[in-house]
C-alpha cells in the first residue's frame, strides 16, 4: 500500500498476520451482515481472536464492526440494544476476555508499559498530537525510509516539527468533518484513527520505538480507501481531469517502486541494515547494540564491537540496557586478560540498574573471585546474581561448585 511498508513486509511477521486476520475478519463480518449466515459470523469471531493473538491493537476491531453496522448497514441506536445484537457483540467480548486472561497469566499484567512509560499527563497529550501528526505525515510523504526513528517528546510547543504535526492533525479532522456523510470516507478516517490509537495512547508500551513505520501497516488501509475514493471522483469527471489523475497515479506508482527498489539493497543482511540505520540515526541504541553483538559473535571483530559498545555508553549512559553494554565491555577486557578492567566493567554492569540483567555481571564476578579462591566474596556475588535472576542456571551451577 505504501513504500513505508517495505520494512514491515521484510521483518515484521506479527504485523502481517495481524493485518491478514483483521481484514479477513472484516470481510466475513460484512458477508455475515449480507447473508445472515451464522458460519460467517463465527468465522469472523475466530479470526478476531487470532488477530488479537497476533497483535494487541486488534482488540479494537469490534469498534470497526459497530461502524460497519451503523454506516454501511444502517443500524440505529435501538438496533444496537436488540438482545440478538448484544449477544453477538458479547461473543467478541468473550474472546477478548479469554485473551486478557491468557496475557495476565503469562505476563502478570494486562497492559505492560516499558521503562520509558513514566510520562506526565502533559507529555502524553503532547506525545499524542506529535505522533499522530508525524504518522499522518509519513502516510503522505513516506521518504526517507528509516528502520529506527529518534523520538523526542520533550515539551516544546514552539518546536517547528510539532507545529507542522498540529497542522496535519487539524487538516485530518477538517477533512473528516467535511466528508463525514460519505460512508466510505467516514469509514477510512475512523479506520486510521482506531488502529493508530494504541501507539498514541500507550507510549511506553512501544519502548524506544515510539514512532515506527510498521505501526502504519494496518492504518494505511484506511488511507488507501481514501486515495481510491478520491481517484475515482476525478476519474468520473472524465476529460483532462481523468487523464491528469491517471498520470498522477502512474507517477505515484513509479516513484513508490523506485523507493522500495532502492530500499531493498539495505535489507541485504543484518550488518548492512544496521549500518544504514546508524547512518540515519546515530542514537538508535538498540540497533547499535545488536550491531556490536554481531561484530563480536559473528564477525569476531572484537575491536569494532568494543567501539560500538563504548559509543552507546558515551551517548546514553542511562540507557535501559546499559548493564548489557558494560557486560560486553567486561567480556572484551577479560578476553584480553585484563582482569582489573574486566572487573571494573562487570561492577558497572552489576550496579547500573536493579533488574535481572545485572545477574550476568554478578555471576561473572563470582567466577573471577572463585578462580582466585576468594570463595566468601565469590559466594556474595553468586547470591546477588540469584536475587537478580533466580532462574539463571549457570549461576546456580557456579554457586554449588563454589560451595563444594
Amino acid at each position: 500500500l505504501s513504500p513505508s511498508h517495505d520494512g514491515t513486509v521484510t521483518t515484521a511477521v506479527p504485523e502481517l498476520t495481524f493485518a491478514i486476520f483483521v481484514l479477513l475478519a472484516v470481510i466475513f463480518y460484512i458477508k455475515y451482515r449480507q447473508s445472515g449466515k451464522a458460519k460467517n459470523f463465527w468465522t469472523s469471531a475466530v479470526l478476531y481472536f487470532l488477530a488479537v493473538l497476533s497483535k494487541e491493537p486488534a482488540a479494537l476491531l469490534p469498534l470497526i464492526f459497530i461502524l460497519i453496522d451503523w454506516r454501511l448497514f444502517g443500524m440505529g441506536i435501538k438496533d444496537f440494544f436488540n438482545l440478538k445484537e448484544i449477544k453477538q457483540y458479547l461473543v467478541f467480548a468473550g474472546f477478548l476476555i479469554i485473551y486478557l486472561l491468557m496475557r495476565f497469566a503469562v505476563l502478570g499484567s494486562v497492559v505492560a508499559e516499558g521503562p520509558a512509560a513514566h510520562f506526565s499527563f502533559a507529555e502524553r497529550i503532547y506525545g499524542f498530537l506529535f505522533l499522530f501528526g508525524r504518522y499522518l505525515g509519513k502516510l503522505l510523504y513516506p521518504w526517507p525510509l528509516v528502520f529506527f526513528y529518534r523520538t523526542d517528546l520533550s515539551l516544546n510547543f514552539l518546536n517547528p516539527r510539532f507545529l507542522l504535526n498540529i497542522v496535519l492533525v487539524a487538516a485530518f479532522f477538517y477533512l473528516f468533518f467535511l466528508n463525514r456523510k460519505i460512508n466510505f470516507l467516514f469509514f477510512a478516517f475512523v479506520w486510521v484513527m482506531i488502529f493508530l490509537l494504541p501507539v498514541l495512547i500507550f507510549l511506553g508500551a512501544t519502548g524506544e520505538g515510539m514512532f515506527s513505520e510498521r505501526y502504519l501497516f494496518l492504518p494505511a488501509v484506511g488511507f488507501a480507501v481514501f486515495l481510491g475514493y478520491t481517484f475515482d471522483v476525478f476519474w468520473q469527471k472524465g476529460g483532462r481531469i481523468k487523464t491528469a489523475a491517471s498520470l498522477f497515479l502512474i507517477v505515484l506508482m513509479a516513484v513508490s517502486w523506485l523507493i522500495v527498489f532502492q530500499r531493498n539493497f539495505d535489507w541485504k543482511d543484518n550488518e548492512t541494515m544496521y549500518k544504514k540505520t546508524l547512518s540515519q540515526n546515530p542514537d538508535a541504541n538498540p540497533i547499535r547494540f545488536n550491531y556490536g553483538v554481531l561484530l563480536r559473535n559473528e564477525k569476531r571483530d572484537f575491536e569494532k564491537a568494543k567501539e560500538q559498545f563504548e559509543e552507546i555508553a558515551r551517548r546514553k549512559p542511562d540507557w535501559s540496557d546499559i548493564p548489557m553494554v558494560y557486560l560486553h565491555l567486561g567480556d572484551y577486557y577479560l578476553n584480553k586478560n585484563d582482569e582489573n578492567k574486566a572487573v571494573e566493567y562487570y561492577e558497572k554492569s552489576a550496579t547500573a540498574s536493579l533488574d535481572w540483567k545485572t545477574s550476568f555481571a554478578y555471576n561473572r564476578l563470582g567466577v573471577l573471585y572463585a578462580k582466585k579462591e576468594d570463595y566468601p566474596k565469590a559466594l556474595i556475588y553468586f547470591c546477588q546474581a540469584a536475587v537478580s535472576n533466580p532462574d539463571l542456571a549457570e549461576n546456580k551451577a557456579n554457586f554449588d561448585k563454589a560451595l563444594s
